[in-house]
């Protein structure tokens, strides 16, 4: 039955790509952004629990490339020319009133549990916790004794004896630690769709480090901004807002050890003037020879 259908939509007119066609013509003018992402490795369930979670904040739509543009082509030209370039292998999309970092926010509240491969970076520490097991006794023993997980043998099944961290973050995952893993049905990867693009309804193109971004990583990146900002402009002397207090208090203290260095008192340096003469005599009655 698929591949008859995948057959008519083969077809040049066929009217089920049509209907397709004009499905997508409406979301695209319903919704005020579009976000393409790709879906390789994601289950069915996945897609499904992702479709109830947006539920009035979304629609998801997997459909071919090739009909999108046409959709586009007919209901805002200037989008398919935008996107383009990101319209190529398998992408899911989705189209929303929501802003796209917005979106992007929900989709990473509940990530896809999948099983890590040898020979992947982990990007946290992964554990076998203690407790029992499904394991039967049997060569998988070997492979948690190597990377130094203490078990014993309860009720026929493999208990392990203690939380054991077998591969620490930034390590490459080995053969023998991902066999475990599979074994013990531990999926320590959190996966979430990978943005390609998005495009609001002004045509402004939001790239995958733009939709990604969350509000502190984005308070942080701001911050950094302001303190590079902040320090040019004070090393250049330039007066802002936020540099005029530094520059002011940097000008004070020069003014202040010039006024002391040349010795001319002020109301606000004559105690350094005295402890730098009280300094200089005790200097010169040491250097002074007493007469016996």
């Amino acid at each position: 039955m698929e591949k008859i259908k995948r057959e008519i939509l083969n077809r040049k007119h066929s009217p089920l790509k049509e209907m397709k066609v004009k499905e997508l013509e409406k979301l695209i003018n319903e919704y005020d952004s579009l976000l393409i992402a790709t879906y390789t490795g994601f289950t069915s369930n996945y897609f499904k629990e992702t479709r109830r979670r947006l539920k009035g904040k979304a629609r998801i739509k997997v459909s071919k490339n090739t009909l999108l543009q046409v959709a586009l082509s007919k209901v805002k030209p200037n989008y398919k020319e935008k996107l383009s370039e990101y319209m190529h292998g398998q992408n899911v999309f989705f189209f929303t009133n929501l802003h796209p970092t917005k979106l992007y926010s929900y989709l990473k509240e509940k990530p896809m549990s999948m099983p890590v491969k040898a020979g992947e970076i982990a990007t946290e520490d992964i554990s076998v916790p203690e407790g029992i097991t499904d394991l039967t006794p049997g060569p998988i023993m070997t492979k948690l004794s190597d990377l130094g997980v203490k078990t014993k043998i309860q009720g026929g099944k493999i208990y392990v004896l203690e939380e054991k961290v077998i591969v620490r973050k930034g390590e490459k995952v080995s053969k023998n630690a991902a066999d475990v893993l599979a074994a013990l049905g531990i999926k320590p990867v959190k996966a979430v769709f990978k943005v390609k693009a998005a495009i609001d309804r002004e045509g402004v193109i939001y790239p995958p480090e733009a939709v990604e971004i969350t509000p502190d990583l984005l308070k942080k990146k701001i911050l950094e901004v302001f303190k590079e900002n902040l320090t040019l402009a004070v090393s250049q002397g330039i007066p802002t807002k936020y540099s005029a207090p530094i520059l002011v208090f940097q000008a004070y203290l020069k003014s202040l050890n010039l006024s002391v260095q040349l010795s001319i008192p002020t109301k606000n340096n004559a105690p350094f003037i005295i402890m730098k003469a009280f300094a200089i005599a005790k200097e010169l009655a040491r250097n002074i020879p007493r007469k016996e």
